[in-house]
């Protein structure tokens, strides 16, 4: 055999995403043929699909919604039998799956979970069996999402069968450390790439094909004698501009016939790397490795002709960039051309959520339909104990904004921080009741403990206590103590008494709210607009069968202008004289509020040149909201021109943000 030249499988195992290609595994398949090598990806996630009897929409929804749930493991509670046959699993399963009810799983998703578990085992011997897996010189593992146990399964039946092939496995599930603990539970694999596989997968592949130590960056190697040889320390690729245009063929190879009409969902693209906030300030909660926060993006021009190409060669209905922050460049130097080259397919961004107008003009006109811009919450102090950079009031505005121009907005509100209070939620819960026309959240979510996230590395100052890895960890991988402190990428932690106290009552207070908003939005009655008149401005709220017309002249007229964005009440000339941060809670103003709102007549007139006066009217009425001497316009103002999204099943929408570009990531 010619070994200059090696045979190399990838494989993406379930529970991986199935409505959308691999962005990672298909760079490291296109480097490697750019070396010279026979490069090829195995979708066994699609695969999974015919073996599961999955043949229509509904179906793959049910699927999605089992990959969504890495929060629980569901997919590698799949396949644990397959990966460890030998554990106590009559111990294991009705403890998991307590846990699993305990944390709100549905009773639908963990009957789908208990039915495809039942064949997993037969589908990893199906799959070793049914494929010439001994033509290849190395098998490469993706290890992102839900996909370990699967993998280690199919890593211990190859190697039973096929010693002579080589075993190598990478993906954001292998980061460092979390990579040292995967190769000490799966002695099958000869390598673990943790960090970014860009650069070293062929050199790498090359040298466990002749069975030599490559000695690359974060590289770790299994020795003749069974020891662990570690590279030396991960290298960032820094050239954007350097990395190939992604190959998706396989992709549209593996689909199952009934479903490509349906899929893909969308097509991978990414413009850059790291997040070039979080190099600053990295967000409380934010998992992303400190090694992997220096940014560096694409020139506009290298990214759109990618994106040209890839439109000619796939026609995708849809983009979805996986990258963690649009460039600031690309606001002016690819949004006005990014419609023309997607060939007028849907885009999806990561942006940061304190944008204007005219950006989100540009969006709406050049198909970037959608956006998930890191709100995360409606309350300044919350936002300030994240160091998100922004504040309350303006993600309501950027919420406003994206209803105008008719993006589709994608975000949560999280909670489970040091130092917030009921409060802070009491006043999202009131701000939430005035801007029910807005897109609600995804939902109301307690943060997680990710590994790298501030809140992991400094737990004291969070206020965590007894910090482990996830107790569903030790369900799906039974393994060592001392190798789940090494695989875990989130964690558990005890709370004081009083904190807890305080998630409990945020939980129990803010989850019926945000679930009312999320249904009165979903039945569309809820609509508030401006129409411009010559004497000043009508305002008009419909709720359901009911309108209100809310004139405004005088103070109220020159007011509601300034107010288009987030404005100091100094500079509208109103006095403050409230004290508490919220005018819902203020226990002075608050009444007022009430009293005025009360006075509400089918047509109201707002005609004062007191600008105090006007502006507790227009507080009052719901038109505008205010923190901390910050205010803005709820209503929306006439948008110049629309995004028009597709219809997207709910059931797609969770998983959005995927994709990594490390090996098989």
């Amino acid at each position: 055999m010619d070994r200059t030249r090696l045979n190399i499988v990838l494989i993406e195992a379930p529970f991986g995403p199935v409505a959308w290609p691999s962005i990672g595994t298909s760079l490291l398949k296109t480097r490697l043929n750019a070396a010279g090598h026979r490069a090829e990806i195995k979708y066994l996630s699609l695969a999974f699909l015919r073996w599961a009897g999955i043949t229509d929409f509904n179906g793959l929804s049910r699927y999605q919604d089992v990959c969504d749930s890495f929060g629980i493991h569901l997919g590698e509670w799949i396949f644990g039998k397959a990966a460890f046959p030998d554990a106590d699993w009559d111990r294991l399963d009705p403890a998991y799956m307590v846990a699993a009810a305990d944390d709100g799983a549905a009773a639908e998703k963990c009957a789908d979970a208990r039915a495809w578990r039942k064949v997993a085992t037969a589908f990893v011997d199906h799959v070793v069996e049914s494929y010439d897996w001994a033509q290849y010189d190395v098998l490469g593992f993706a290890n992102s999402y839900s996909q370990l146990n699967a993998s280690i399964a199919l890593a211990n039946r190859i190697r039973a069968r096929h010693p002579q092939v080589r075993l190598i496995m990478g993906g954001c599930g292998c980061a460092d450390p979390m990579g040292l603990g995967v190769m000490r539970i799966c002695a099958a694999l000869d390598a673990v790439v943790m960090g970014e596989g860009d650069d070293v997968v062929a050199p790498l592949c090359e040298a466990v094909a002749q069975g030599q130590i490559a000695d690359l960056p974060g590289v770790l190697e299994r020795k003749a004698d069974g020891t662990i040889h570690e590279g030396p320390p991960t290298e960032r690729v820094m050239d954007a501009n350097s990395l190939p245009v992604p190959d998706y063929g396989d992709y549209y190879r593996d689909l199952p016939a009934g479903l490509r009409h349906t899929l893909p969902h969308y097509l991978p693209i990414e413009a850059s790397r790291g997040c070039w906030w979080g190099a600053k300030h990295h967000c409380t909660f934010c998992g992303l490795s400190p090694t992997k926060m220096p940014y560096f993006r694409k020139d506009a021009d290298r990214f759109l002709g990618e994106l040209r190409e890839q439109t000619a060669r796939y026609h995708p209905p849809r983009y979805m960039a996986v990258d963690n922050i649009m460039p600031h460049e690309y606001y002016t130097e690819v949004c006005p051309h990014v419609g023309a080259a997607s060939g007028g397919a849907e885009i999806f961004f990561e942006v940061k959520a304190n944008l204007d107008r005219p950006i989100i003009r540009s969006f709406a006109q050049n198909n970037i339909s959608q956006i998930q811009p890191g709100i995360e919450s409606l309350s300044t102090p919350v936002l300030k104990l994240m160091k998100k950079g922004t504040t309350g009031i303006f993600n309501v505005y950027m919420l406003r904004l994206a209803e105008e121009f008719g993006l589709r907005v994608h975000w949560s509100i999280l909670f489970g921080f040091e130092g917030e209070k009921l409060s802070h939620y009491q006043h999202q819960i009131a701000l939430s009741r005035r801007i029910r026309h807005l897109r609600p959240p995804l939902g109301l979510i307690r943060c997680e403990v990710e590994r790298y996230a501030p809140m992991y590395r400094f737990p004291d100052h969070h206020g965590l206590l007894n910090l482990r890895p996830s107790h569903f960890y030790s369900y799906c991988h039974p393994v060592a103590d001392e190798d789940l402190a090494l695989l875990a990428y989130r964690f558990d932690a005890d709370r004081t008494t009083e904190t807890q106290q305080v998630l409990d009552d945020i939980t129990r207070e803010a989850s019926e709210p945000v679930q009312e908003w999320q249904s009165a939005y979903a039945a569309g009655g809820h609509k508030l607009t401006i129409t411009p008149q010559a004497a000043g401005y009508l305002v008009t709220r419909q709720v359901g069968d009911l309108r209100l017309r809310y004139h405004l002249r005088g103070a109220a007229a020159q007011m509601l202008p300034l107010l288009d964005r987030p404005n100091n009440l100094r500079k509208l000339g109103v006095t403050r004289h409230w004290t508490h941060e919220s005018p819902y809670l203020d226990t002075t103003l608050a009444p007022q509020l009430v009293d005025i709102s009360a006075q509400v007549q089918p047509d109201t007139v707002i005609d004062t040149s007191d600008p105090d006066a006007a502006f507790l009217d227009l507080l009052a009425h719901g038109l505008v909201v205010e923190e901390d001497g910050l205010a803005v316009s709820v209503a929306l103002f006439p948008a110049d021109e629309k995004a028009i999204p597709q219809a997207m099943p709910p059931e797609l929408q969770s998983g959005l943000a995927g994709n990594n570009t490390e090996m098989g990531g």
